[in-house]
């Protein structure tokens, strides 16, 4: 019996096509998800670097911040000059980052963190410039692009650079390579003209020439592309633009060393050059710093390694120039590479008289990671375009180096809080110090924000006075006038365990201290002493960083017993006409500037120490 089966239909497919098509609706779903998936986890890196900069900064200038205390008095008085802006600090001419600087304090009343901010945004830029070579440049999917587009934001976020994720002054050290990757984004492009782009690329290499003391770099590093590209689009008289570029070059450079002295702290140029065994491990260590772990011996052996790697590349290109046509797209990753190897060698002449022990500093790895990340982009080319042999063993081995560097960048990821936990809880006692710097000062405490203590004093009074520091200076050392007013029971707020005597002149207190209003320990610790009948007043500053580890850094709710503190000071700082005192302790609130009242009290009479009942 003949049987007459309605046709089959499928979302507008009938017969056997609908046999074909249906399985192809869960195919496209599973290929979204994936598609999510990985813009999710490329995004990743930037949101944690984004959390990180919110929770863990402090709106403080540090170092050399408080030399911007000068353009901030003349803006406010008048007028700012073109020669205050150009001024030399340190060996940098950053015109364009002071720019930043005055505009962000005047905006923000010299809120530091807005400058962080642009040190992200300024990473971002570079991350999308990074993107979009990737894809004029790597001759395959969307699919095979994406890992090494996630490894490159994930050495662009690294938190091993905290430092100058959380310190404002520090955008100076992005500014140069975001006008080098965006100088390649221009020269890759086809909607520019080979003069526009000239043009253009001479205008970023100024700006960041005027940024940083490595400014000059782009100068140096973007001519090949520009060459390359302006001989593959026809451009007549290229020698020409290159003449004009060598000439921005020699103006920029006289420009810059025009009234230039080098700072007397910092050692001879020459070091490098009269040791150069030396010179060679410093240069080395440097480009290994963003994975050695801050170990001598392993940072050498991996700069060697990525500076062989980078080596190797550079002779695979000079093959492929001969056997293939699209070889030109190496350049820019060639040229990225290079700047961090040029960058790490202007530190090296620099900076290596102060011994190799300084390679190791975080700042650095923002110059320098950009050899790793340049590689990630060059070995694919590399293998693929050597023999099939060759791309067998980089299509083997691809998933296995993926994993390696996301196993080693989740422990990098997982520190980088505590290491942000630490400079934050460091920063806070600070600015604790700096909040009493003129009723209570403590130089220790103090030189950690600036080398010099009665500069810090003035800068400090001249903010206060411009109303660019937030909270204001103290200007008692009285607790009435610093207490909050909100204050709970003090057993809220923890305690004042111990006062022990540990020396002729010497005592140690000890507790713990809490601010339960922002749910974390806090920020600092003042120590008081009271005379009977009297007001108590501000006898020294602690820290609470006792116990540190990765859960409390998290947490910052005190696990581990990261709300513990302890001070010794002597008692040249007690008055010496009393024979009895009694020390109290309270919570400070940095943020507030106001003080929380511990429990506990002890009792000093002559040489005895006794807790007060």
């Amino acid at each position: 019996m003949k049987l007459n089966l309605p046709a089959l239909e499928y979302k507008g497919v009938s017969g056997a096509d609908a046999a074909t098509s249906a399985p192809l609706a869960p195919r496209a779903a599973r290929a979204d998800y994936t598609i999510i998936l990985r813009c999710l986890l490329t995004l990743a890196p930037a949101c944690y670097t984004a959390w990180a900069i919110f929770k863990y900064s402090v709106g403080m200038p540090v170092i050399d911040e408080w030399d911007l205390t000068k353009l901030f008095e003349k803006f406010a008085q008048g007028p700012l000059t073109m020669a205050d802006l150009f001024a030399q600090q340190n060996e940098y001419r950053q015109f364009f980052p002071n720019l930043i600087f005055v505009m962000l304090a005047w905006l923000t009343k010299w809120d530091v963190r807005y400058a962080m901010l642009v040190s992200f945004l300024l990473a971002c830029l570079v991350s999308f410039n990074i993107y979009h070579l990737c894809k004029l440049t790597l001759p395959v999917n969307r699919t095979q692009r994406w890992w090494p587009y996630f490894l490159a934001n994930l050495l662009i976020f690294s938190p091993v650079q905290f430092e100058n994720w959380l310190q404002g002054q520090q955008l100076i050290y992005f500014m140069p390579i975001a006008c080098v990757t965006t100088c390649l984004l221009l020269v890759y492009t086809d909607r520019l003209g080979p003069k526009m782009k000239w043009l253009l690329c001479a205008v970023l290499s100024f700006v960041s020439t005027f940024s940083a003391a490595n400014g000059l770099v782009c100068w140096l590093i973007i001519p090949a592309a520009l060459w390359q590209v302006s001989a593959r689009a026809g451009l007549r008289h290229k020698r020409v633009w290159l003449l004009g570029w060598l000439a921005g070059l020699g103006g920029c450079g006289a420009l810059y060393l025009h009234g230039y002295r080098k700072p007397p702290h910092h050692p001879p140029l020459a070091h490098s050059f009269m040791y150069p065994a030396r010179a060679w491990v410093y240069f080395l260590s440097l480009l290994g710093g963003p994975f050695g772990a801050g170990r001598i011996v392993l940072t050498v052996i991996t700069g060697a390694l990525l500076l062989a790697l980078f080596v190797w590349v550079c002779l695979r290109y000079r093959l492929a120039l001969r056997q293939s046509n699209d070889a030109h797209t190496w350049l820019c990753w060639l040229i990225l590479g290079a700047y961090s190897l040029l960058s790490a060698g202007l530190i090296t002449i620099g900076r290596a008289g102060f011994g190799v022990e300084q390679s190791l500093a975080r700042r650095y790895t923002t110059y320098t990671i950009y050899l790793p990340i340049a590689l990630v982009f060059l070995l694919p080319l590399a293998l693929r375009g050597g023999a099939q042999h060759g791309a067998k063993i980089w299509a083997r081995s691809r998933s296995a180096l993926l994993a390696a560097l996301l196993v080693l960048h989740v422990g990098i990821y997982l520190a980088g809080i505590k290491w942000m936990s630490d400079l934050r809880a460091t920063e806070r006692h600070a600015q604790a110090c700096l909040l009493l710097i003129n009723v209570a000062p403590d130089n220790d405490c103090l030189l950690r924000l600036y080398p010099d203590v009665e500069t810090l004093r003035l800068r400090a009074n001249t903010l206060d006075r411009l109303d660019l520091l937030h909270p204001r200076l103290l200007t008692s050392d009285h607790m009435r006038d610093i207490v909050a007013t909100d204050a709970r029971a003090p057993d809220v707020y923890g305690a004042l365990d111990e006062l022990a005597q540990v020396g002729p002149d010497e005592y140690v207190a000890s507790g713990r201290a809490m601010l339960p209003h922002r749910g974390e320990p806090a920020d600092a610790v003042l120590l008081a002493w009271e005379r009977a009948g009297q007001e108590p007043r501000v006898l020294a500053i602690s820290d609470v960083v006792l116990a540190r580890d990765f859960v409390s850094a998290l947490a910052r709710r005190g696990v581990y017993g990261d709300t513990r503190w302890h001070k010794t000071f002597s008692s040249a700082r007690l008055p010496a006409d009393q024979a009895q005192l009694t020390i109290t302790a309270y919570a400070f609130d940095t943020r507030t500037g106001s003080a929380y009242k511990l429990a506990g009290a002890h009792v000093i009479q002559r040489n005895i120490v006794s807790p007060l009942r």
